[in-house]
């Protein structure tokens, strides 16, 4: 199922294989000494994205930052995070315990452009996953993101590839 909507998905729609969605990156998400996203940014369930479709760069940044960004709690985005759907949902079937992952829009009035990346225990994505993910499980996806590291900003400074093999190029633009 790579649209449409799965079971007990309160009638959110699942985005296309093809599309690439945005993870914001920030303490302690982000490991600052690797300039990757620490071994956890994708444990918890439900993990929040952003669409890239029909966006410009700086917009899914914005959205982002505007979601996630809190001066009162020094909440800093430091880097952007770009994956495709396929992508996350391959490493979640390929993975020991197998996962099946669908990404489901769940626009917010903030950001009209969220999604979640949603772990559930059955390919038919009847049977909603309880509890984290693995450490290594969300490790393998991390380590899939092609990174855009940013000023606090919000300017891209520097780029860096995906560290698994398997990665095919992103294209940054919409």
């Amino acid at each position: 199922m790579s649209e449409g909507n799965p079971a007990g998905a309160d009638d959110a729609v699942a985005l296309g294989d093809n599309e690439t969605v945005a993870r914001a990156l920030f303490t302690p998400e982000w490991d600052e000494n690797v300039k990757r996203g620490s071994p956890g940014c994708f444990k918890r369930n439900n993990t929040s994205v952003t669409r890239h479709k029909g966006l410009a760069m700086e917009q899914v940044i914005a959205y982002l930052k505007a979601d996630v960004e809190s001066p009162e709690k020094n909440i800093v985005v430091r880097a952007v995070g770009l994956i495709t759907v396929r992508e996350v949902k391959e490493i979640g079937t390929s993975y020991q315990d197998p996962v099946h992952f669908e990404v489901l829009e769940k626009p917010t009035t903030k950001n009209p452009a969220h999604a979640e990346i949603v772990p559930f225990l059955d390919a038919e994505r009847t049977k909603p996953k309880a509890g984290d993910l693995s450490r290594g499980l969300s490790r393998q996806i991390s380590q899939s993101l092609d990174i855009f590291l940013l000023t606090p900003e919000g300017e891209i400074v520097e780029r860096s590839p995906p560290q698994r093999q398997s990665r095919k190029e992103i294209d940054p633009a919409p």
